[in-house]
């Protein structure tokens, strides 16, 4: 059931859904999606071996965020290759001609 608008047009939130939005807003600062910040909640409010399904679905996330911050860093280094042949001074730019490559 969508919750109720008050008199002023708002929406009117218990105190346990504001929990709720807090508990998925921190989740999405730690850049799990929505569906996982979901299943932790779920995860919450049972009692079994809900520690480990969490820890489990936290060190996967882990994992990405290695690899992303890893292609990050190899982006970086491309890109300051690619800079770095800019500031020989060339009339020919070799980034651009690097970026327009088949």
């Amino acid at each position: 059931m969508p919750n109720q608008r008050g008199d002023n047009g708002r929406r009117a939130y218990t105190e346990k859904e504001i929990g709720h939005l807090r508990f998925i807003k921190r989740c999405r600062d730690l850049g799990f999606t929505i569906k996982d910040a979901q299943a932790l909640l779920s995860l919450g409010e049972q009692q079994d071996e809900n520690c480990k399904i969490a820890h489990d679905m936290s060190k996967a996330h882990l994992e990405s965020v290695r690899e992303k911050i890893e292609s990050l860093r190899q982006l970086e280094k491309a890109l300051e290759e690619l800079m770095g042949n800019c500031e020989s001074g060339n009339v020919q730019c070799p980034l651009l001609e690097n970026l327009h490559a088949d």
